[in-house]
């Protein structure tokens, strides 16, 4: 299967890397800094991408059959994160121009009680 993975240098990219290439997935990795993915394997390609723009993201999830992505975000107290819809979004846009069905988006932030 060919995997494109968002947020591939994080720590919870980092390990769904290791273990998708250890099932033989074909994986790309979109980064900001490809220096911070040190693993190599025949099945992965690492490539600098700006998920903010839909036109660097689309090419790939053109060629991809999953979109995982594990972005995250530094923390910012009492400060809303509109960082996670905005690249969602533009996920689902160019899921949707390809004619894509499968994602997962695995996030988390702090969520601040009332």
């Amino acid at each position: 299967m060919r995997l494109l993975v968002l947020g591939a240098s994080g720590q919870t990219g980092q390990h769904l890397l290791s273990q998708a290439l250890e099932k033989d997935h074909h994986v790309t990795a979109l980064v900001r800094t490809p220096s911070k993915i040190t693993q190599t394997h025949e099945n992965l390609k690492v490539v600098q991408c700006d998920v903010f723009d839909r036109s660097q993201l689309q090419p790939h999830v053109n060629d991809c059959d999953v979109v995982i992505s594990t972005i995250g975000f530094p923390v910012q107290f009492f400060e809303p994160c509109p960082h996670f819809l905005t690249v969602e979004g533009n996920v689902s846009e160019c899921m949707r121009e390809a004619g894509k069905r499968r994602c997962i988006f695995m996030h988390s932030w702090e969520v601040i009680p009332l």
